[in-house]
């Protein structure tokens, strides 16, 4: 079973554009959750960081610790959905 594994791992890892095989290959061995997050978000956004970025899909699991995002802290969000003013 470990050996078709490998095989479809290795299959696959060809069609994935060569910037992101590294970190994939480091997901699929179990390298980092982070890795696998990553990885799975670029695969569901056809690899293109901009789509995960402006992800639509707000009920995926991985959305709120989907990557290239940059995270705002609370009391930024705060201020976003309140419209409170800058202290």
């Amino acid at each position: 079973m470990e050996n078709l594994r490998e095989k479809k791992i290795s299959k696959r890892t060809g069609e994935i554009p060569e910037p992101y095989r590294k970190g994939y290959k480091k997901a699929v061995k179990g390298g980092s959750k982070r890795a696998a997050i990553k990885a799975f978000c670029l695969e569901c956004s056809m690899w293109q960081e901009d789509e995960i970025t402006g992800c639509k899909a707000v009920t995926c699991p991985l959305y709120s610790v989907r990557p290239f995002v940059k995270r705002r802290s609370l009391a930024e969000l705060a201020r976003t959905l309140f419209r409170m003013p800058e202290i």
